[in-house]
C-alpha cells in the first residue's frame, strides 16, 4: 500500500467510525462504498480497506451480495460488551495506577478538566456533542494511559467504541449530566490518590448504572431488537 493509499484509508476510516460511534449511521443503516469514495475524495478500494477494519472492530457487517452495513444494537449483547469492559478496564485501570507516573497524573487531570468543560457547554447541538464525545474519549484513554499491557489496551479500546454506540443513540449526554458530575469528584480524587480497591469499586458501579439506564432507555426507544433482559 502506497503513502497516498495509506492516509486515503486513514481518511475513510475516521470518517466512517466517527458516523458509527455518534449513530449518525444508525444500527443496520447501509453504507454505499461509491457514495462515500465521492465524498471523501478518496478511492473505493480505500472505503473498502477503511470498512474491512471496521468489520474487525465488530462496528460494520458484510453481507454476501448486499454489501456493508452498520452493525445492529441488541440489549443482550450491550449487557456482555458492558461486562467485558468492565472487566478489562478494572485490569487496566490496576495496572495504571500501579505504573503511572506525575507526567500521567498530569494528563489525567487535565483530560479530565477539559470533559468537564465540554460537558458545561453542552447546549445540544451536534457540534457540542461531538466536542464532549472527544473529550469523553480521551479523558478514558487518558485514564489508562499508564497500563504496560498493549493488549489490555486494544480491547479497552474496542470495548470503548461498542459502548459508545449504545450510549449515543439512547442516553443524550446532556441528561447524564448529574450523574457524570457525582462520579467525576470522588473517583479521580480516589485514583490520583493510587487507592485501587476503591477507584475499581468505583469504576465497577458507574458501569453498572450506565448499563441499566441504557437497557432502559433501549426498551423505551423501539429502535432495537430486545433479545433479552439479562438483569431479569
Amino acid at each position: 500500500m502506497t503513502l497516498l493509499e495509506s492516509n486515503q484509508t486513514l481518511k475513510a476510516y475516521d470518517r466512517l467510525r466517527a458516523e458509527l460511534l455518534s449513530c449518525r449511521l444508525e444500527p443496520g443503516d447501509r453504507i454505499n462504498v461509491s457514495t462515500y469514495s465521492q465524498s471523501l475524495e478518496v478511492s473505493p478500494g480505500a472505503v473498502r480497506e477503511a470498512l474491512s477494519r471496521l468489520i474487525a472492530e465488530g462496528l460494520v457487517k458484510s453481507e454476501q451480495n448486499r454489501g456493508f452495513r452498520a452493525a445492529d444494537l441488541a440489549i443482550e449483547d450491550f449487557v456482555k460488551v458492558t461486562e467485558a469492559r468492565t472487566a478489562i478496564d478494572s485490569l487496566c485501570l490496576r495496572s495504571s495506577m500501579e505504573s503511572g507516573d506525575v507526567e500521567w497524573e498530569s494528563n489525567l487531570l487535565a483530560a479530565c478538566h477539559r470533559m468537564e468543560r465540554r460537558l458545561e457547554a453542552l447546549d445540544g447541538s451536534p457540534a457540542a456533542d461531538d466536542l464532549f464525545a472527544e473529550a469523553h474519549s480521551a479523558f478514558h484513554k487518558a485514564l489508562v494511559a499508564g497500563c504496560q499491557n498493549e493488549w489490555l489496551l486494544w480491547m479497552h479500546d474496542l470495548l470503548y467504541a461498542q459502548a459508545a454506540r449504545y450510549r449515543q443513540l439512547c442516553m443524550p449526554v446532556a441528561q447524564d449530566k448529574p450523574r457524570l458530575h457525582a462520579f467525576q469528584g470522588e473517583f479521580i480524587t480516589t485514583v490520583l490518590a493510587r487507592d485501587g480497591d476503591r477507584a475499581i469499586a468505583l469504576l465497577q458501579d458507574y458501569y453498572g448504572s450506565a448499563r441499566d439506564i441504557v437497557i432502559d432507555a433501549l426498551k423505551q426507544s423501539g429502535q432495537l431488537k430486545l433479545v433479552s433482559d439479562a438483569r431479569a
